[in-house]
């Protein structure tokens, strides 16, 4: 809480003697909500953001978001100091003092060891960051919050390598806490050339808790858009070892399924000469022993199970910015095998923007849903200098029932940063149109369960925006 309230004291010095820049948007917004049989249900939102930035003098530079709503659960009217930083900068020296700000990456091109949403506590995590070099970097920084106090800590450091082709890394990341200690070490090198690049990144990781004293590796190799006579290739292979474990990667921790993964994927592309045609095969096998089913880090199959995805299709250009895409994709688990099949047709101007695809999954009847057809629409529309109209729909047409979900927006802009929206639907749930998983399978729900039902929820929502 000390800390808290002394970098917000500091930021609002500086502001005082030397505003730069302050900016932000107030949206108020009310809709109504109907849910299977239930009547519509009301609600209203008021929301304010404020963004200030100074910079008194060269080498110092503040920044400050916060924020207020009300709706018909919170009526407070406070303002919320959500996010900040300090910087104090002098070449080749940067050192930031952060307040639930998202500066606590690390470069991890292949594996991802670190997630910052993971690393950091992002509801009250505070701490600092310092980069220092030009052509040798080095980056150590430390997230902290009252939880991390009492109960352990985490800090990551890299030191680097680069110029204008070459990048060699190395990074360490340590988490201690709840009794357990994790510590990762990894390696990466880059080299860039134009559109080709080639990257080696690998790690090793000892995970030490009550139960277990796990000392495990992982190691991934690419090569991309490597271009022989009309071929663009892409090649991977990749070996996440089944003890491999880092608590602050979505990738190698809960709830993942990645764990213990061998396997290699690609992209073969080819390039008609003199025609605008690309024919395209991509594909990703692996086999692992871990059960994904119990994700539990300890659990594993006696043997290995194999897994094979593959994507074939070509795509034709045409003039007037008007392209279609036909594809065949299989997937085999250790259920079987589902087939489908894909077709994509989009045109744009500077007036409009339409899409249309049209997928047929589980070709051979295999699932519980069966064979689906599914049809979806993108088109968005400007009507009038400042009016647009979006709409984007799916319908799914199964052997004993069909479902659709669309959402459909009018955007009119009023003129000095004001807006209004105009909306019914739920964007979400149609955002990958035809690989929409919550619409193709059918994973609705208004109970908080996985029970299925034929349709969405029924939103209305109207918004105005004003930004500053």
């Amino acid at each position: 809480m000390v800390c808290r309230i002394l970098i917000l004291v500091l930021i609002l010095t500086e502001f005082v003697f030397s505003a730069s820049w302050i900016g932000g948007f107030y949206e108020a917004q009310f809709g109504f909500l109907k849910e299977g049989d239930y009547r519509f249900a009301g609600w209203r939102k008021h929301y304010l953001n404020m963004k200030l930035w100074a910079s008194p003098k060269g080498g110092v530079e503040t920044y400050m978001e916060a924020h207020a709503w009300t709706d018909d659960w919170n009526k407070r009217k406070k303002l919320y100091f959500n996010t900040g930083f300090i910087k104090l900068w002098q070449k080749p020296f940067d050192v930031r003092f952060l307040y639930k700000y998202q500066q606590f990456y690390l470069y991890s091109p292949l594996l991802y060891v670190v997630d910052q949403y993971e690393f950091q506590d992002t509801s009250s995590s505070m701490g600092f960051r310092i980069d220092a070099g030009k052509s040798f970097n080095f980056i150590f920084s430390v997230p902290f919050s009252n939880e991390f106090f009492s109960q352990g800590i985490r800090f990551s450091r890299r030191i680097y390598f680069q110029d204008n082709l070459f990048q060699f890394g190395l990074n360490q990341l340590y988490t201690n806490r709840d009794n357990s200690k994790n510590s990762v070490y990894s390696f990466d090198f880059s080299f860039l050339k134009g559109r080709f690049s080639f990257i080696v990144e690998g790690a090793g990781s000892i995970d030490k808790n009550d139960n277990w004293n796990k000392r495990g590796k992982a190691f991934e190799i690419e090569a991309r858009d490597l271009k022989i006579f009309n071929f663009y290739l892409t090649g991977k292979y990749y070996n996440y070892g089944e003890n491999f474990i880092s608590r602050v990667s979505n990738k190698f921790y809960y709830p993942s399924g990645m764990i213990g993964r061998i396997g290699r994927g690609g992209e073969i592309k080819y390039l008609f000469p003199r025609k605008a045609i690309d024919l395209i095969y991509r594909f990703d096998n692996y086999k692992t022993r871990y059960n994904e089913d119990v994700n539990d880090l300890d659990t594993f199959y006696d043997e290995y199970r194999s897994y094979y995805w593959r994507w074939i299709g070509i795509r034709v250009y045409f003039v007037k910015g008007i392209d279609t895409t036909f594809a065949f994709d299989s997937w085999r688990d250790r259920d079987g095998e589902e087939k489908g099949t894909f077709f994509e047709m989009k045109a744009e101007n500077r007036f409009s923007y339409v899409k249309f695809q049209f997928r047929i999954k589980d070709l051979e009847d295999l699932t519980e849903l069966g064979k689906r057809y599914v049809f979806a629409e993108e088109i968005r529309v400007k009507l009038l200098k400042n009016l647009n109209f979006y709409i984007r729909n799916v319908e799914v047409i199964g052997k004993k029932r069909s479902w659709v979900s669309g959402f459909y927006q009018i955007h009119y802009n009023i003129g000095w940063d004001f807006d209004i929206y105009v909306e019914f639907g739920q964007s979400n749930h149609t955002q990958d149109l035809v690989y929409s998983e919550e619409v193709v399978d059918n994973k609705f729900s208004y109970d908080g369960s996985t029970h299925p039902y034929d349709g969405v929820r029924e939103m209305f929502r109207v918004m105005f925006q004003m930004n500053f």
